[in-house]
Protein backbone atom coordinates (compact mmCIF):
# COMPACT_ATOMS: atom_id res chain seq x y z
CA UNK A 1 0.00 0.00 0.00
CA UNK A 2 2.69 2.27 0.67
CA UNK A 3 4.29 1.96 -2.49
CA UNK A 4 1.14 2.65 -4.03
CA UNK A 5 0.74 5.58 -2.24
CA UNK A 6 4.69 6.63 -3.40
CA UNK A 7 3.37 6.24 -7.03
CA UNK A 8 -0.49 8.12 -6.55
CA UNK A 9 0.78 10.97 -5.04
CA UNK A 10 3.43 11.93 -7.72
CA UNK A 11 1.20 11.20 -10.30
CA UNK A 12 -1.52 13.77 -8.59
CA UNK A 13 0.98 16.27 -8.35
CA UNK A 14 1.90 16.01 -12.00
CA UNK A 15 -1.51 16.11 -12.97
CA UNK A 16 -2.33 19.29 -10.77
CA UNK A 17 0.93 21.12 -12.06
CA UNK A 18 -0.49 20.65 -15.70
CA UNK A 19 -4.25 21.62 -15.24
CA UNK A 20 -2.85 24.32 -13.09
CA UNK A 21 -0.40 24.84 -16.09
CA UNK A 22 -2.28 24.93 -18.50
CA UNK A 23 -4.39 27.61 -17.35
CA UNK A 24 -2.07 29.84 -16.67
CA UNK A 25 -0.53 29.77 -20.32
CA UNK A 26 -4.43 30.22 -22.09
CA UNK A 27 -5.63 33.36 -22.76
CA UNK A 28 -8.73 34.30 -24.48
CA UNK A 29 -8.35 35.89 -27.95
CA UNK A 30 -7.20 39.10 -27.37
CA UNK A 31 -9.39 42.27 -28.52
CA UNK A 32 -8.34 43.22 -32.04
CA UNK A 33 -9.27 46.66 -33.59
CA UNK A 34 -9.16 46.67 -37.32
CA UNK A 35 -9.31 49.81 -39.76
CA UNK A 36 -11.06 49.20 -43.05
CA UNK A 37 -11.04 52.11 -45.26
CA UNK A 38 -12.88 52.15 -49.04
CA UNK A 39 -14.39 54.39 -51.41
CA UNK A 40 -18.19 53.48 -53.17
CA UNK A 41 -21.56 54.60 -53.85
CA UNK A 42 -24.13 54.43 -50.72
CA UNK A 43 -24.99 50.99 -52.27
CA UNK A 44 -21.42 49.82 -51.45
CA UNK A 45 -21.20 51.36 -47.94
CA UNK A 46 -24.39 49.58 -47.17
CA UNK A 47 -23.50 46.43 -48.44
CA UNK A 48 -20.05 46.57 -46.38
CA UNK A 49 -21.18 47.57 -43.18
CA UNK A 50 -23.57 44.89 -42.90
CA UNK A 51 -20.90 42.82 -43.68
CA UNK A 52 -18.76 44.25 -41.01
CA UNK A 53 -21.61 43.72 -38.54
CA UNK A 54 -21.88 40.26 -39.40
CA UNK A 55 -18.07 39.95 -39.03
CA UNK A 56 -18.14 41.19 -35.45
CA UNK A 57 -20.89 39.33 -34.20
CA UNK A 58 -19.27 36.33 -34.65
CA UNK A 59 -15.25 37.55 -34.02
CA UNK A 60 -16.69 39.65 -30.64
CA UNK A 61 -13.09 40.19 -29.79
CA UNK A 62 -12.40 41.94 -32.96
CA UNK A 63 -13.75 45.12 -33.62
CA UNK A 64 -14.12 46.65 -37.41
CA UNK A 65 -13.46 50.75 -37.48
CA UNK A 66 -14.97 51.59 -40.91
CA UNK A 67 -13.55 54.12 -43.07
CA UNK A 68 -15.63 55.22 -46.25
CA UNK A 69 -16.55 57.88 -48.32
CA UNK A 70 -16.55 58.89 -51.76
CA UNK A 71 -13.17 58.18 -54.66
CA UNK A 72 -12.50 62.18 -54.51
CA UNK A 73 -9.29 62.68 -52.74
CA UNK A 74 -9.45 58.96 -51.24
CA UNK A 75 -6.02 58.53 -53.28
CA UNK A 76 -3.87 61.59 -52.12
CA UNK A 77 -5.56 60.91 -48.66
CA UNK A 78 -4.43 56.90 -48.85
CA UNK A 79 -1.05 58.38 -49.91
CA UNK A 80 -0.91 60.48 -47.52
CA UNK A 81 -1.59 58.20 -44.44
CA UNK A 82 0.93 55.20 -45.69
CA UNK A 83 3.77 57.81 -46.12
CA UNK A 84 2.88 58.77 -42.35
CA UNK A 85 2.74 55.40 -41.13
CA UNK A 86 -0.99 55.77 -40.40
CA UNK A 87 -2.76 54.06 -42.84
CA UNK A 88 -5.86 51.20 -42.07
CA UNK A 89 -4.85 47.69 -41.72
CA UNK A 90 -7.23 47.33 -44.69
CA UNK A 91 -7.53 49.01 -47.37
CA UNK A 92 -9.40 49.05 -50.49
CA UNK A 93 -7.08 50.43 -53.55
CA UNK A 94 -7.73 50.56 -57.08
CA UNK A 95 -5.50 47.89 -59.01
CA UNK A 96 -3.45 50.63 -61.13
CA UNK A 97 -2.40 52.21 -58.13
CA UNK A 98 -0.41 49.10 -56.86
CA UNK A 99 2.43 49.93 -58.86
CA UNK A 100 2.67 53.37 -57.42
CA UNK A 101 2.77 52.73 -54.06
CA UNK A 102 4.66 49.89 -53.93
CA UNK A 103 7.62 52.12 -55.30
CA UNK A 104 7.67 54.10 -52.08
CA UNK A 105 8.52 51.25 -50.43
CA UNK A 106 7.07 47.35 -48.83
CA UNK A 107 3.86 49.63 -47.92
CA UNK A 108 1.64 46.85 -48.51
CA UNK A 109 2.37 43.25 -47.35
CA UNK A 110 2.79 40.29 -49.20
CA UNK A 111 -0.27 37.83 -48.67
CA UNK A 112 1.77 35.20 -49.94
CA UNK A 113 2.33 34.95 -46.18
CA UNK A 114 -0.90 34.02 -45.43
CA UNK A 115 -1.80 31.07 -47.33
CA UNK A 116 -3.09 29.22 -44.22
CA UNK A 117 -5.64 32.26 -43.34
CA UNK A 118 -6.46 32.93 -47.15
CA UNK A 119 -7.46 30.75 -49.37
CA UNK A 120 -5.56 32.28 -52.25
CA UNK A 121 -6.18 29.32 -54.23
CA UNK A 122 -9.77 30.17 -54.84
CA UNK A 123 -8.71 32.89 -57.48
CA UNK A 124 -7.14 32.28 -60.40
CA UNK A 125 -3.68 32.19 -60.61
CA UNK A 126 -3.24 34.09 -64.13
CA UNK A 127 -5.33 36.63 -62.92
CA UNK A 128 -3.35 37.47 -59.84
CA UNK A 129 -0.35 36.99 -61.62
CA UNK A 130 -1.44 39.97 -64.16
CA UNK A 131 -3.46 42.39 -61.95
CA UNK A 132 -2.45 41.83 -58.06
CA UNK A 133 1.45 41.16 -58.04
CA UNK A 134 4.51 43.64 -57.90
CA UNK A 135 7.76 42.00 -58.25
CA UNK A 136 6.63 38.54 -57.15
CA UNK A 137 4.85 39.69 -54.40
CA UNK A 138 0.87 39.08 -54.09
CA UNK A 139 -0.26 42.97 -52.49
CA UNK A 140 -3.89 42.47 -53.07
CA UNK A 141 -6.77 40.24 -53.77
CA UNK A 142 -9.46 41.25 -55.89
CA UNK A 143 -12.55 42.37 -55.11
CA UNK A 144 -14.42 41.52 -58.04
CA UNK A 145 -13.74 41.18 -61.94
CA UNK A 146 -14.52 44.65 -63.82
CA UNK A 147 -14.75 45.68 -67.66
CA UNK A 148 -14.60 48.81 -69.37
CA UNK A 149 -18.36 48.86 -70.73
CA UNK A 150 -21.02 51.13 -72.42
CA UNK A 151 -23.94 51.90 -70.08
CA UNK A 152 -26.87 52.24 -72.64
CA UNK A 153 -30.41 54.40 -72.96
CA UNK A 154 -31.93 51.66 -74.32
CA UNK A 155 -35.20 53.94 -74.94
CA UNK A 156 -32.67 56.31 -76.99
CA UNK A 157 -31.83 53.07 -78.97
CA UNK A 158 -35.28 52.72 -79.98
CA UNK A 159 -36.22 56.41 -80.85
CA UNK A 160 -33.13 57.43 -82.57
CA UNK A 161 -32.92 53.08 -84.39
CA UNK A 162 -30.04 51.79 -83.45
CA UNK A 163 -29.70 48.34 -84.00
CA UNK A 164 -29.10 47.12 -80.22
CA UNK A 165 -26.14 44.45 -81.30
CA UNK A 166 -24.09 46.95 -83.07
CA UNK A 167 -20.71 45.95 -82.55
CA UNK A 168 -19.14 49.86 -82.58
CA UNK A 169 -16.13 51.13 -84.88
CA UNK A 170 -14.53 54.56 -84.94
CA UNK A 171 -16.64 54.89 -88.29
CA UNK A 172 -19.64 53.85 -87.38
CA UNK A 173 -19.69 56.04 -83.91
CA UNK A 174 -19.10 58.84 -85.66
CA UNK A 175 -21.88 58.32 -88.59
CA UNK A 176 -24.39 57.80 -85.70
CA UNK A 177 -23.26 60.16 -83.73
CA UNK A 178 -23.46 62.53 -86.27
CA UNK A 179 -26.80 61.52 -87.30
CA UNK A 180 -28.64 61.55 -83.81
CA UNK A 181 -27.39 64.90 -83.74
CA UNK A 182 -28.70 66.79 -86.14
CA UNK A 183 -31.75 64.48 -85.69
CA UNK A 184 -32.20 66.28 -82.20
CA UNK A 185 -29.05 68.66 -81.29
CA UNK A 186 -29.94 68.30 -77.97
CA UNK A 187 -29.09 64.89 -77.74
CA UNK A 188 -25.79 62.94 -77.98
CA UNK A 189 -24.52 59.81 -78.88
CA UNK A 190 -21.48 59.07 -76.26
CA UNK A 191 -19.96 60.89 -73.02
CA UNK A 192 -16.56 59.66 -71.12
CA UNK A 193 -15.59 61.09 -67.65
CA UNK A 194 -13.33 64.27 -69.06
CA UNK A 195 -11.02 62.79 -65.93
CA UNK A 196 -9.51 59.68 -67.95
CA UNK A 197 -8.51 59.82 -71.57
CA UNK A 198 -9.27 55.95 -72.09
CA UNK A 199 -10.80 57.03 -75.78
CA UNK A 200 -7.26 58.57 -76.81
CA UNK A 201 -5.73 54.94 -75.00
CA UNK A 202 -8.11 52.61 -77.27
CA UNK A 203 -7.62 54.47 -80.42
CA UNK A 204 -3.90 54.42 -80.17
CA UNK A 205 -3.74 50.32 -78.88
CA UNK A 206 -6.04 49.62 -81.67
CA UNK A 207 -3.29 51.48 -84.24
CA UNK A 208 -0.38 50.08 -82.58
CA UNK A 209 -1.20 46.99 -80.87
CA UNK A 210 1.27 48.29 -78.04
CA UNK A 211 0.42 49.66 -74.36
CA UNK A 212 0.39 53.85 -74.89
CA UNK A 213 3.53 53.38 -72.71
CA UNK A 214 5.68 50.56 -73.54
CA UNK A 215 7.66 48.88 -70.42
CA UNK A 216 11.37 50.54 -71.14
CA UNK A 217 9.71 53.68 -70.57
CA UNK A 218 9.44 54.30 -74.39
CA UNK A 219 6.11 56.08 -75.95
CA UNK A 220 4.10 53.34 -77.97
CA UNK A 221 3.14 55.20 -80.85
CA UNK A 222 4.63 58.26 -82.82
CA UNK A 223 3.46 61.67 -83.50
CA UNK A 224 1.86 61.25 -86.50
CA UNK A 225 -0.70 58.34 -84.76
CA UNK A 226 -1.02 60.79 -82.15
CA UNK A 227 -2.01 63.57 -84.08
CA UNK A 228 -4.71 61.13 -85.96
CA UNK A 229 -5.77 60.48 -83.15
CA UNK A 230 -6.72 63.51 -81.49
CA UNK A 231 -7.99 64.78 -85.11
CA UNK A 232 -10.42 61.67 -84.24
CA UNK A 233 -11.14 63.60 -81.17
CA UNK A 234 -11.99 66.67 -82.31
CA UNK A 235 -14.30 65.06 -85.46
CA UNK A 236 -15.99 63.60 -82.39
CA UNK A 237 -16.95 66.90 -80.43
CA UNK A 238 -17.40 68.93 -83.67
CA UNK A 239 -20.22 66.60 -84.53
CA UNK A 240 -22.10 66.26 -81.64
CA UNK A 241 -21.19 63.26 -81.49
CA UNK A 242 -19.40 63.85 -77.59
CA UNK A 243 -20.88 65.82 -75.22
CA UNK A 244 -19.03 69.18 -75.06
CA UNK A 245 -16.20 68.95 -73.13
CA UNK A 246 -17.24 72.20 -70.92
CA UNK A 247 -20.43 70.15 -69.55
CA UNK A 248 -19.06 66.82 -69.09
CA UNK A 249 -16.12 68.25 -67.14
CA UNK A 250 -18.51 70.04 -64.64
CA UNK A 251 -19.15 66.18 -63.71
CA UNK A 252 -15.80 64.34 -63.65
CA UNK A 253 -15.82 61.66 -61.25
CA UNK A 254 -19.92 61.54 -61.25
CA UNK A 255 -21.13 61.60 -64.62
CA UNK A 256 -24.23 59.72 -63.80
CA UNK A 257 -25.32 62.73 -62.41
CA UNK A 258 -24.85 64.49 -65.66
CA UNK A 259 -28.19 66.47 -66.32
CA UNK A 260 -28.19 65.14 -70.08
CA UNK A 261 -27.87 61.54 -68.97
CA UNK A 262 -30.42 61.98 -66.27
CA UNK A 263 -33.10 63.89 -68.73
CA UNK A 264 -32.38 61.50 -71.17
CA UNK A 265 -30.31 63.41 -73.68
CA UNK A 266 -26.98 60.67 -73.85
CA UNK A 267 -27.96 57.50 -75.36
CA UNK A 268 -24.40 55.65 -73.78
CA UNK A 269 -22.01 56.55 -71.31
CA UNK A 270 -18.34 55.36 -70.81
CA UNK A 271 -17.75 53.06 -67.19
CA UNK A 272 -17.18 50.01 -65.89
CA UNK A 273 -19.42 46.97 -65.29
CA UNK A 274 -18.70 47.61 -61.46
CA UNK A 275 -20.07 50.89 -61.53
CA UNK A 276 -23.46 49.77 -63.49
CA UNK A 277 -25.69 50.46 -60.17
CA UNK A 278 -24.79 54.34 -60.16
CA UNK A 279 -26.23 54.90 -64.26
CA UNK A 280 -30.05 53.00 -63.26
CA UNK A 281 -32.82 55.09 -63.31
CA UNK A 282 -36.69 54.07 -62.53
CA UNK A 283 -37.65 55.51 -65.90
CA UNK A 284 -34.94 53.88 -67.84
CA UNK A 285 -34.75 50.81 -69.46
CA UNK A 286 -30.69 50.06 -69.44
CA UNK A 287 -28.59 47.78 -71.33
CA UNK A 288 -24.84 47.53 -72.05
CA UNK A 289 -22.72 47.65 -75.09
CA UNK A 290 -19.08 46.23 -75.98
CA UNK A 291 -17.07 49.59 -76.51
CA UNK A 292 -15.66 51.15 -79.32
CA UNK A 293 -12.68 49.46 -81.12
CA UNK A 294 -11.51 49.53 -84.65
CA UNK A 295 -12.61 47.00 -87.43
CA UNK A 296 -8.85 45.86 -87.90
CA UNK A 297 -7.62 46.39 -84.19
CA UNK A 298 -4.24 45.25 -83.82
CA UNK A 299 -5.42 45.15 -79.98
CA UNK A 300 -9.08 46.18 -78.30
CA UNK A 301 -7.44 47.87 -75.88
CA UNK A 302 -10.55 47.40 -73.99
CA UNK A 303 -9.12 46.96 -69.98
CA UNK A 304 -10.55 44.04 -68.40
CA UNK A 305 -9.19 44.53 -64.84
CA UNK A 306 -10.17 44.02 -60.83
CA UNK A 307 -13.17 45.89 -59.57
CA UNK A 308 -10.47 46.88 -56.33
CA UNK A 309 -8.34 44.78 -54.97
CA UNK A 310 -7.89 44.52 -50.80
CA UNK A 311 -4.70 45.07 -49.29
CA UNK A 312 -3.15 44.59 -45.86
CA UNK A 313 -1.01 47.72 -44.80
CA UNK A 314 2.65 46.32 -44.19
CA UNK A 315 3.15 48.18 -41.15
CA UNK A 316 -0.26 47.10 -39.26
CA UNK A 317 -0.23 45.60 -36.18
CA UNK A 318 -2.60 43.19 -36.66
CA UNK A 319 -1.73 41.38 -39.90
CA UNK A 320 -2.82 37.62 -39.63
CA UNK A 321 -6.26 39.16 -38.21
CA UNK A 322 -6.40 41.84 -41.54
CA UNK A 323 -6.00 38.29 -43.60
CA UNK A 324 -8.67 36.05 -41.77
CA UNK A 325 -11.13 39.27 -41.78
CA UNK A 326 -10.38 39.62 -45.68
CA UNK A 327 -10.69 35.71 -46.11
CA UNK A 328 -14.71 35.74 -44.21
CA UNK A 329 -15.12 38.58 -47.02
CA UNK A 330 -14.37 36.50 -49.59
CA UNK A 331 -15.29 32.75 -48.84
CA UNK A 332 -17.84 32.94 -46.41
CA UNK A 333 -21.38 32.88 -47.56
CA UNK A 334 -23.23 35.23 -45.23
CA UNK A 335 -20.43 37.76 -45.95
CA UNK A 336 -21.10 37.07 -49.89
CA UNK A 337 -24.78 37.47 -49.76
CA UNK A 338 -24.43 41.07 -47.39
CA UNK A 339 -21.63 42.48 -50.43
CA UNK A 340 -23.73 41.18 -53.22
CA UNK A 341 -22.85 42.74 -56.58
CA UNK A 342 -21.45 46.16 -54.82
CA UNK A 343 -17.91 45.56 -55.87
CA UNK A 344 -19.34 44.14 -59.81
CA UNK A 345 -18.81 40.63 -60.38
CA UNK A 346 -17.19 38.53 -57.72
CA UNK A 347 -13.55 37.27 -58.35
CA UNK A 348 -14.57 33.45 -57.00
CA UNK A 349 -16.34 31.02 -58.74
CA UNK A 350 -18.44 29.79 -55.73
CA UNK A 351 -19.38 33.32 -54.76
CA UNK A 352 -20.98 33.80 -58.15
CA UNK A 353 -22.41 30.55 -57.91
CA UNK A 354 -24.44 31.23 -54.64
CA UNK A 355 -25.10 35.07 -55.70
CA UNK A 356 -26.60 33.18 -59.00
CA UNK A 357 -28.73 31.19 -56.46
CA UNK A 358 -30.27 33.61 -54.70
CA UNK A 359 -31.00 35.66 -57.84
CA UNK A 360 -29.02 38.45 -56.58
CA UNK A 361 -26.34 38.55 -60.19
CA UNK A 362 -27.03 41.93 -62.08
CA UNK A 363 -27.71 40.62 -65.65
CA UNK A 364 -26.11 43.82 -67.11
CA UNK A 365 -23.31 43.53 -65.06
CA UNK A 366 -22.30 40.19 -65.56
CA UNK A 367 -22.92 40.66 -69.42
CA UNK A 368 -20.34 43.70 -69.11
CA UNK A 369 -17.71 41.46 -67.61
CA UNK A 370 -18.41 38.41 -70.16
CA UNK A 371 -18.47 41.13 -73.07
CA UNK A 372 -14.95 42.76 -71.76
CA UNK A 373 -13.01 39.36 -71.19
CA UNK A 374 -14.78 38.30 -74.76
CA UNK A 375 -12.70 40.94 -76.32
CA UNK A 376 -10.08 41.79 -73.67
CA UNK A 377 -6.88 44.22 -74.37
CA UNK A 378 -3.82 44.20 -73.38
CA UNK A 379 -3.75 44.11 -69.24
CA UNK A 380 -2.48 47.67 -68.16
CA UNK A 381 1.38 47.50 -67.40
CA UNK A 382 2.84 49.93 -64.99
CA UNK A 383 3.06 53.18 -67.03
CA UNK A 384 -0.77 52.23 -68.23
CA UNK A 385 -2.00 53.41 -64.60
CA UNK A 386 0.46 55.40 -63.77
CA UNK A 387 -1.05 58.43 -62.15
CA UNK A 388 1.40 60.71 -63.35
CA UNK A 389 1.51 59.88 -66.65
CA UNK A 390 -2.33 59.46 -67.00
CA UNK A 391 -2.47 63.86 -65.65
CA UNK A 392 -0.42 64.85 -67.88
CA UNK A 393 -2.23 63.20 -70.73
CA UNK A 394 -5.72 64.04 -69.29
CA UNK A 395 -4.26 67.76 -69.39
CA UNK A 396 -3.00 67.62 -73.13
CA UNK A 397 -6.50 66.28 -73.95
CA UNK A 398 -8.45 68.66 -72.18
CA UNK A 399 -6.90 71.57 -74.34
CA UNK A 400 -8.14 69.70 -76.90
CA UNK A 401 -11.07 69.39 -75.94
CA UNK A 402 -11.56 72.99 -75.25
CA UNK A 403 -10.07 74.12 -78.38
CA UNK A 404 -6.77 75.79 -77.05
CA UNK A 405 -4.15 73.24 -79.09
CA UNK A 406 -4.95 71.89 -82.37
CA UNK A 407 -4.18 68.35 -82.84
CA UNK A 408 -0.53 69.07 -83.96
CA UNK A 409 0.44 71.23 -81.56
CA UNK A 410 -1.04 68.56 -78.86
CA UNK A 411 0.30 65.86 -79.93
CA UNK A 412 3.93 68.03 -79.58
CA UNK A 413 3.26 68.80 -76.17
CA UNK A 414 2.13 65.76 -74.86
CA UNK A 415 5.15 63.76 -76.39
CA UNK A 416 7.59 66.04 -74.45
CA UNK A 417 5.78 66.06 -71.32
CA UNK A 418 5.32 62.16 -71.57
CA UNK A 419 9.12 61.72 -72.51
CA UNK A 420 10.59 64.07 -69.78
CA UNK A 421 8.66 62.73 -67.42
CA UNK A 422 9.05 58.89 -68.55
CA UNK A 423 13.31 60.07 -68.22
CA UNK A 424 12.45 61.29 -64.90
CA UNK A 425 10.56 58.06 -63.33
CA UNK A 426 13.66 55.91 -65.37
CA UNK A 427 15.99 58.14 -63.53
CA UNK A 428 14.38 57.28 -59.74
CA UNK A 429 14.90 53.46 -60.36
CA UNK A 430 18.58 53.85 -60.97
Amino acid sequence: MKNLVKVIIPLCLIAVILFVSAFATYAAPANVTLRFSWWGTETRHKATLAAIDLYMKGNPNVKIEAEYGGFDGYQQKLLVQLAGMEAPDVIQIDQGWLQDIMAQGNLLEDLNKYKSALKIGNFDKKFLAQNCTVKGKLVGLPTGINSQTYVVNQNLLTKFNIDPNTKWNWENLLEIGTRIHKQDSSCYLLVYDSNNIDLLRTYLTNKTGKQWINDDYTLGFNKAQLVEAFTYYRKLLDSGTLEPIADSVIFENKIEQDSRWINGKIIMVSGWASTMGVFKRPEFDLTVMCPVFGKNAKNTGISVRSSQVFSVNSRSAHKKEAAQFMNWLFTDPEAIAALGMSRGVPPTEKAIQLLTEKNMVDKNTSTAVSLGVKNAGLPDNTFSTNNELLTIGKDVFLKVGFGKLTPDQAAGELINSLKAKLAELKAQKK
